[in-house]
């Protein structure tokens, strides 16, 4: 798949893990930390990728500084994940459109951003996103003119209410891949499906 050039991926890795115990973004599966993968899988989509980081920052860039990427760390991040994605979406440039990526869903597949991708290059105007567990949540596609949305958000809420809101298209996420690490019974699940 061609790189997007209107697209700024953002991947979301501030989190301080409280239910987890310690950094999830430097959980290994396959001998690669979960934001070594996250960000393999942004560059295959563009070149313009930004690692949003809060909690762990020294160590995560520890891992992540060979990698033709930018990351900044989000001060705020205790506050929850409305101020990493206020800050992800203020290094956007150049009026791109923005992809939200959550570090802590490794096995979401590369196919499923592809299918995102391609659903968003049918018509730049509208939010694509991923429905799964019958709703509709991130991964997704932001086109920027949604941008104004974002500032208004606070505390935990993320982009959930946004998409709840305003007409989207959306590209189904089997609920196997749907797995979200919050405790050490999610990351148990995950290794024992040998995928990623």
């Amino acid at each position: 798949m061609e790189k997007s050039k209107n697209l700024s991926v953002v991947i979301l890795a501030a989190g301080k893990a409280s239910r987890f115990g310690k950094a999830k973004q430097l959980l290994e599966i396959q001998g690669q930390t979960l934001l070594e993968l996250s960000i393999k899988k942004a560059l295959t989509i563009s070149d313009d990728v930004n690692v949003i980081l809060g909690s762990y920052a020294d160590l995560c860039i520890e891992k992540i500084k060979d990698f033709n990427i930018k990351y900044h760390i989000n001060k705020e991040f205790e506050s929850g994940m409305a101020s990493s994605l206020k800050l992800g979406i203020s290094k956007v440039e150049n009026n791109k459109d923005i992809l939200v990526m959550l570090c802590d869903m490794p096995l979401v597949p590369l196919t499923h951003y592809e299918s995102l991708v391609k659903v968003y290059s049918n018509n730049k105007n509208k939010i694509v996103c991923s429905k799964y567990k019958d709703k509709f949540l991130v991964p997704a596609i932001f086109p920027n003119k949604y941008f104004d949305l974002f500032k208004k958000l606070s505390g935990d809420k993320g982009a959930k209410n946004i998409l709840k809101e305003y007409d989207k298209d959306y590209v189904i996420l089997e609920d196997k891949y749907a797995i979200d690490i919050d405790t050490k019974e999610d990351f148990d699940r995950i290794l024992a499906t040998k995928c990623c």
